[in-house]
């Protein structure tokens, strides 16, 4: 359980985040009263990082590193912790890359659009994470007798998948200041986490009940 509890905790800290707010505003802040492109863009980075830097109390890097150090320690058991692996450092690389992106010299559109590349290559990796993790789980199982285990794994990870695609589209609505985007992005945030949850506990508890990857 060891192995397969350090990747599941480092799932945890990648999507959980508890941040703490600092005095201290990203360098593009001031250019949102520059021409509409140059503005939008500001928004945009805002939108996605926030107008102030945040320390996150549960890290991403460290959810990637306890990720990595499981996946390793399982990627003899079958394929799909192996081939998975490349995906971790993908992830961890476009973490890294918009967090600095607000202090990269170059112009605030080119800003704008790397924190979104940023964005959606993580997510895609954190995607294909959880996929095949639960893939690699359900395969150590008799297959047949535990066909619902698989079924509940994909439910979650169906509504991880779509549920910030909503989310980041209502916070690119709260542009515009249209009404209850901010509620329906509290309510679409509120449900991913409830879907990483859900598929974190069902991903354990199996694994507890029918002592996988015990030896």
């Amino acid at each position: 359980m060891k192995k397969i509890g350090l990747v599941l905790i480092g799932l945890i800290l990648l999507f959980l985040d508890l941040p703490i707010v600092t005095d201290i505003f990203y360098p593009i802040r001031h250019l949102s009263e520059q021409d509409f492109f140059r503005g939008m863009s500001v928004e945009i980075t805002r939108i996605f990082l926030g107008t102030t830097v945040r320390i996150d109390i549960l890290p991403d890097i460290v959810g990637y590193v306890l990720v990595f150090v499981g996946l390793m320690m399982l990627k003899g058991v079958n394929k799909r912790f192996r081939n998975v692996i490349p995906a971790v450092f993908i992830g961890l690389l476009s973490n890294i890359l918009m967090n600095v992106a607000p202090y990269i010299e170059t112009s605030v559109q080119n800003i704008a659009k790397l924190v979104i590349g940023c964005m959606v290559v993580e997510m895609f990796a954190y995607a294909l994470l959880l996929f095949y993790i639960g893939r690699g789980i359900f395969i150590q199982t008799d297959q047949y007798m535990y066909s619902e285990l698989w079924n509940e794994l994909k439910s979650s990870w169906d509504i991880v998948v779509i549920s910030p695609i909503f989310v980041y589209f209502m916070r690119l609505l709260a542009i515009f200041n249209l009404p209850m985007v901010d509620l329906m992005s509290i309510v679409g945030y509120g449900i991913y986490l409830f879907a990483n949850m859900s598929f974190v506990y069902t991903a354990f508890s199996y694994c507890k009940k029918l002592k996988l990857f015990d030896k």
